[in-house]
């Protein structure tokens, strides 16, 4: 006979399996309702614990919705990391790793859900939960910036850092917009066309860069 210490309920938490299906849970529900919509028992409820219980696990509700962003945000990350061939080797390569971005855009909505999320709801918008996504935009950027730099020896540092901060947050808003469209536009243009025209400005601004620079350093 099994004893109840060794016993498990369903609502148990104490595993890093109950962990994770709380945590997709959320993110299912944070998606469909928003942070206000998605409460607490509704969450354990799709999670199979007790409401008190999940407690044990998070101390809040913004601690909860900060992991989920987390998890979602690395999911996202390895496959655009595994998906692209870095370092990159050109111009053409650095503008061609963004369709490794677009698809994952279309092919990860979960993530991009959670981001527009926190910036579209007060409730969601806290210190903790943007600094979480403040990390992943700033990890991706500084990514570009170091993949750019590698297009500028020979030239002056402290103007090639400028160079590169300046393509890499230009990458970064023409994204968001992309993003944004996606979710309140009808489209009259697919996500591979927009990202072409972003490939074709991105391109431009860093053949003019690199030529600025070229040009200072004679």
């Amino acid at each position: 006979m099994t004893s109840a210490r060794n016993r498990k309920s369903k609502y148990d938490t104490s595993s890093l399996a109950t962990r994770e299906r709380i945590i997709d849970a959320a993110g299912e529900l944070f998606c469909q309702d928003g942070y206000s919509g998605a409460s607490i028992s509704k969450i354990a409820k799709s999670a199979g614990v007790l409401s008190g219980s999940l407690y044990w696990v998070f101390s809040s509700k913004e601690e909860l919705f900060s992991e989920v962003l987390r998890a979602e945000s690395e999911n996202w990350g390895e496959k655009v990391v595994r998906n692209t061939a870095f370092p990159l080797g050109d111009i053409g390569d650095f503008a061609n790793s963004l369709d490794v971005v677009g698809e994952e855009l279309v092919n990860a909505p979960r993530f991009i859900r959670l981001i527009l999320v926190v910036a579209s709801e007060r409730s969601a918008n806290t210190e903790v939960t943007r600094n979480v996504v403040q990390k992943v935009r700033a990890f991706w950027r500084d990514r570009m910036e170091r993949e750019l730099l590698r297009f500028t020896d020979g030239f002056d540092r402290d103007r090639a850092e400028a160079f590169a901060r300046r393509i890499s947050r230009l990458t970064t808003q023409l994204i968001d917009g992309i993003v944004i469209s996606m979710q309140i536009e009808e489209q009259d243009a697919t996500v591979e066309e927009m990202l072409d025209q972003i490939k074709k400005t991105v391109t431009r601004e860093i053949v003019h860069g690199l030529a600025e620079l070229k040009a200072g350093a004679a």
